[in-house]
């Protein structure tokens, strides 16, 4: 009940106290006084600019008295959108100034911590036969270079040893032909034994040698085990894929959109489940020059050294291979002008802020954006420092704005819609839902969905519309990605709307409705077709916002 008369109350607040507020006493900006002396140029509507008339009287659109112009008087610019002073209070419209200041911005990611690749090796067969022995035959064994790894009986390489060692009766005091010698020795290394082997084979083999071992060329873990004793392998099948996890590699994939924050050489901290409240620091090494064109992001690495501890019952490296990390790294740039991101609206991808120019008085400005903030927006143009800015309620300000009829050419080329209906506010509202998650926005979504829900519902309703208003999202998402999920049938009911729009009404032909090809990979049960509505081009995506923005196509008439 409370909600209701809210509604009932901010509405009639709108459409009666904006004209209440007898703008005639107070229409220029400032605290100077009218004098009754001054000659009236015409008379003009407050929420309608355009309307002029050389006598008093009501305007023609929206039934409100006109006010007197004085010579010498500011006009009512027709790119503000003017409120009196109790809808200002039930608006809930909220004015800080634009600061200049640092502003802070926290990137976290997801990563995982993997070997080295450019140590990583697979060990094979070097010579065909039967693996009789493995050495620690699991998965996670560490092992050093010229430690035996197995046993293998393979007949060609015993002949192999049979022709050296004939060829070396007592190793090297009876001289022999050293071109046969050395071509035994150089077959013996190509199977797989080492020079230090070899060199003991005259004294050490036996014709009733059965197997031969083999030994680790290098120090390792077992990231893979592919053989098994018993199992018979050719010439060059692999047996294990090792790693060498001295040293991991900390990767995590970055936006395209946060390139621009990441430097090499910059530290990042990091987070790992088996040491809950430890946060380690590590410097980034390298930042991967190519882009994924399905996901828009690049790798990004950083090196993370993994010694054993040897003071822990199981001697173990300090981190698992493979443990997932939660990445954090701490962005600062200071001395930029700076705006609550509630204050920030992003329609169609222009942004605009609503600047207040006097009581009451509020101008839709463009501006251009700088670095994202935790909390706040740096504004590279468009908004000097100490402008007074609207932060609270400037999506109530702009659905009035497009009530009004506002003339925003400056910012955007507006559809001309159902000027001053409760349905273009609808529209105008369900559009902001779209705008920001096409800009990755929860805060802005949040915000436009608890502006929707206070909006008077149209008096006459066709079957598509009501569908419209009975499936409103219930409640803010607590995500992004449930966010859009949570739109998924409200958005589809906005197109089947548009539709009808467009078939029945000819100023609603410049809806634009789009789907996107790829909608089963949302979430599951989504779409193959992920369809919107837009209030005007270009095509901003809002189900796969920066990954993926201009993914999509015009669904045609």
């Amino acid at each position: 009940m409370k909600k209701i008369l809210f509604v009932i109350g901010f509405i009639l607040v709108l459409l009666v106290g904006v004209g209440v507020g007898r703008l005639s006493n107070t229409l220029h900006f400032g605290n100077q006084a009218m004098s009754a002396e001054r000659r009236v140029l015409y008379y003009q509507s407050p929420m309608h600019p355009w309307i002029h008339s050389d006598k008093p009287g009501k305007c023609t659109v929206c039934g409100m008295d006109l006010v007197p112009i004085y010579e010498g008087s500011a006009t009512i610019d027709s790119h503000l959108t003017v409120l009196g002073s109790n809808a200002v209070t039930v608006a809930g419209i909220g004015v800080e100034p634009a600061k200049r200041g640092t502003i802070h911005r926290s990137l976290h990611f997801i990563g995982v911590l993997d070997d080295d690749d450019t140590r990583h090796e697979v060990i094979s067969a070097t010579a065909g036969g039967r693996i009789d022995w493995l050495v620690d035959n699991f998965e996670g064994a560490e092992f050093r270079r010229g430690q035996p790894l197995l046993r293998l009986y393979s007949p060609s390489l015993l002949a192999a040893i049979r022709e050296y060692v004939g060829l070396h009766p007592r190793g090297d005091s009876i001289p022999g032909d050293r071109g046969l010698q050395d071509g035994a020795l150089l077959r013996l290394r190509q199977l797989g034994l080492t020079l230090e082997q070899i060199s003991q084979l005259p004294t050490t083999y036996s014709p009733t040698n059965l197997d031969v071992e083999l030994l680790a060329p290098r120090d390792g873990t077992v990231v893979k085990r592919l053989a098994y004793p018993g199992q018979y392998v050719r010439e060059g099948d692999p047996l294990f894929e090792v790693g060498d996890l001295d040293t991991l590699w900390l990767k995590f994939d970055v936006y395209e959109r946060d390139l621009s924050s990441i430097q090499v050489g910059r530290d990042v901290q990091f987070t790992v489940t088996g040491y809950p409240g430890q946060r380690f620091t590590n410097a980034i090494v390298f930042i991967d020059p190519n882009i994924d064109p399905m996901s828009r992001t690049t790798k990004v690495r950083v090196l993370v050294p993994n010694p054993l501890q040897t003071n822990s019952p199981v001697t173990r490296r300090l981190f698992s291979h493979r443990a997932a990390a939660e990445v954090d790294l701490h962005l600062e740039f200071p001395n930029v002008i700076l705006v609550p991101r509630t204050a920030v609206l992003n329609p169609g991808g222009i942004p605009r802020v609503f600047v207040e120019r006097g009581p009451g008085h509020f101008e839709a400005r463009r501006v251009r954006l700088g670095q994202r903030g935790d909390d706040q927006w740096e504004i590279a143009e468009g908004v000097a420092d100490g402008d007074p800015v609207v932060v609270q309620g400037a999506l109530m300000l702009d659905s009035q704005s497009q009530l009004a009829g506002n003339d925003n050419r400056t910012l955007e080329t507006p559809m001309p819609l159902m000027e001053s209906s409760p349905s273009m506010a609808w529209l105008a509202v369900a559009d902001r839902m779209r705008a920001a998650l096409a800009a990755d926005d929860l805060d802005g979504y949040r915000q436009a969905l608890e502006a929707l829900k206070v909006l008077p519902l149209p008096k006459s309703a066709s079957p598509a519309s009501t569908r419209v208003f009975t499936s409103v999202p219930s409640q803010a998402s607590t995500d992004i990605a449930a966010a859009r999920r949570d739109y998924l049938p409200f958005s589809e009911a906005m197109v089947a709307w548009g539709q009808e729009l467009r078939r029945d009404d000819p100023s609603a032909s410049g809806l634009k409705l789009y789907a996107c090809p790829m909608g089963k990979g949302l979430f599951p049960g989504a779409p193959s077709q992920a369809r919107w509505l837009q209030l005007s081009s270009p095509l901003a995506n809002p189900w796969y916002g920066a990954r993926m923005l201009d993914c999509g196509s015009e669904i045609a008439p």
